[in-house]
């Protein structure tokens, strides 16, 4: 009997110390763990985000994802414009596209940080509506090596 009641102490101790996460649809949330020391930072479209010295600015974002309210064949994607600087200054324009797998897509690596994109918000809820570029906002993984 002491030992029916010792696991069922054990198996209420665990349950009771299990998190959940719920992630509401108004809310931008990471659906994946993200290893420390990393941080998720939201780069909004058109304004310079910094990185410690580099620093990112979204200037076009093309979302072919399928709306919410239709019946797709294809999940679609996000292809994503950004200009990178370092130290205020300019170094390049590059692309990325995101899938709608929520896999990390690569935006820069350095020898001293490296950039991934997470997911992109809001998503289309209807085929009538569209997202102004300047309402989009990307959630990046930021890591410094």
């Amino acid at each position: 009997m002491k030992k029916l009641a010792l696991i069922l102490f054990s198996l209420f101790s665990v349950v009771s110390t299990a998190q959940t996460i719920v992630i509401s649809n108004d809310s931008i949330s990471a659906k994946k763990q993200v290893p420390e020391p990393q941080f998720v930072v939201l780069v909004p479209f058109g304004k310079l985000t910094s990185f410690g010295d580099v620093a990112i600015k979204v200037t076009k974002v093309v979302d072919s994802r399928c709306p919410s309210d239709v019946i797709c064949v294809w999940a679609g994607n996000v292809g994503v414009e950004y200009s990178v600087y370092r130290d205020g200054k300019f170094v390049e324009d590059c692309k990325a596209i995101l899938g709608a797998k929520e896999e990390f897509v690569s935006l820069l690596d350095t020898a001293g940080t490296s950039l991934a994109a997470l997911s992109v918000h809001p998503y289309p809820k209807t085929s009538e509506e569209r997202i102004s570029q300047k309402d989009y906002i990307f959630s990046v993984v930021w890591k410094q090596n």
